[in-house]
């Protein structure tokens, strides 16, 4: 009797118009870590972004030049069992999965959802529409930490505050030269990706992660 099921899916949260841009045009926005430490929205902005040594609730050190430096970042699910925004079913006599997706909660996120089932296509379009401008990215899957440790604590990019755990985060990275947002289209990705209202329970099939 199978008690775990283990998927991969990346989740994109935002206004109508953007969410419809990634889907059927590919757009993928990325913005810069000085945007993420100021933004004013609880789920989004963070002042700890940027930060590289803590300790005991204070910021030691930064990074420096935060506005060079772009995010793109999105929701991860990996292990849906232990997740209260899915449940599952498996499919009959295939490799497949029924995920159930309510992210009803999150409506802060935005009005729509991208929900990509193909996650290695998706990276290898980002990385060729990256590769054509002269840039490469590196990216994974977040960890959370506890800022008020009395041990003074590195901070990688890829680390958020234990907060923020529920948003379950991966993210890419691109060092740039510019100030200024980067924009990136890898074409439509309607083949490897599904559109949805976030306000409402949605039903997609996923293949089985071993």
């Amino acid at each position: 009797m199978k008690n775990e099921a283990k998927v991969f899916v990346l989740i994109k949260m935002g206004e109508q118009q953007y969410m419809e841009n990634l889907f059927y045009k590919g757009d993928v926005y990325m913005n810069s870590t000085l945007y993420y430490k100021d933004n004013e929205n609880s789920e989004i902005g963070d002042r700890y972004e940027g930060a590289t040594i803590i300790k005991n609730g204070d910021i030691l050190k930064c990074r420096v030049h935060l506005e060079k430096e772009k995010f793109y970042c999105m929701w991860h699910l990996n292990n849906i069992v232990t997740c209260n925004t899915a449940s599952y079913e498996y499919v009959p006599n295939s490799d497949d999965i029924k995920l159930t997706l309510d992210f009803r909660q999150y409506h802060n996120f935005g009005e729509y959802m991208v929900v990509v089932s193909n996650i290695k296509e998706f990276h290898r379009r980002i990385n060729n529409a990256l590769a054509k401008i002269g840039l490469t990215e590196d990216n994974q899957i977040v960890t959370y930490y506890n800022e008020n440790d009395v041990e003074e604590k590195r901070i990688s990019p890829f680390m958020k505050r234990s907060r923020y755990g529920h948003q379950n985060e991966i993210r890419y990275r691109v060092q740039t030269d510019s100030s200024e947002p980067l924009l990136i289209s890898i074409g439509s990705i309607e083949d490897i990706a599904e559109l949805f209202p976030v306000n409402c329970q949605v039903e997609i099939y996923a293949r089985l992660e071993e």
